[in-house]
């Protein structure tokens, strides 16, 4: 989980430094029980088509429960989650969820965002100071988040094709690893 959490925190800091973005919600799934448990990661994207972007959230727990995941890891920026907006003064906050099927675990990352000298286009750079702010199991989780947790421990449709095929189609990007790319083959590719 922790070289999961630190690639998470890596592409946070980078989608910061190179476009000032916070990163969009995610989810990234784990099948402990296979060679090689982590498959990949879904990510809503900034306009989800026809839902309402908290049930966009819980829709990204629709893969890993169509995969069978055992295990996910949840991961959004307060600034981009709807219904959990932060103060406009207040500290960003990069949140993270590591969650099997009965408990969870919360961590928060805050950052401060500084100007950096001009890059070589000619505008500033972003650069963020992470520090931990907490760590705690069983933190009340905002509604968005507690669906998506809800959605992946109860929906068990294994019809993985189709659901990568509608999930795309509703603007979810899905991202497998090398080993997942080649499970299934062509029922893979035929869903991308």
């Amino acid at each position: 989980m922790a070289e999961i959490r630190s690639s998470i925190l890596a592409a946070a800091d980078r989608s910061l430094r190179w476009t000032g973005s916070p990163p969009l919600p995610q989810v990234h799934m784990l099948v402990e029980d296979c060679e090689h448990p982590y498959a990949g990661h879904v990510v809503l994207s900034r306009r989800p088509r026809g839902d309402d972007p908290t049930t966009a959230v819980a829709g990204l727990g629709v893969l890993p429960a169509v995969l069978g995941a055992t295990r996910v890891v949840v991961a959004w920026d307060a600034a981009t989650l709807p219904g959990c907006r932060p103060a406009p003064s207040g500290p960003c906050r990069l949140v993270m969820v590591d969650a099997d099927r009965r408990d969870h675990a919360v961590t928060r990352h805050v950052y401060d965002i500084q100007l950096s000298a001009l890059s070589f286009v000619g505008v500033p750079g972003f650069v963020p100071r992470w520090r931990l702010e907490s760590d705690s199991r069983r933190a009340p989780l905002p509604d968005p988040v507690d669906r998506l947790l809800t959605v992946w421990r109860h929906r068990w449709d294994r019809d993985v094709p189709r659901t990568v095929a509608a999930l795309r189609r509703n603007g979810y990007r899905i991202h497998w690893s090398r080993p997942w790319r080649r499970w299934g083959g062509a029922a893979l590719s035929a869903a991308s």
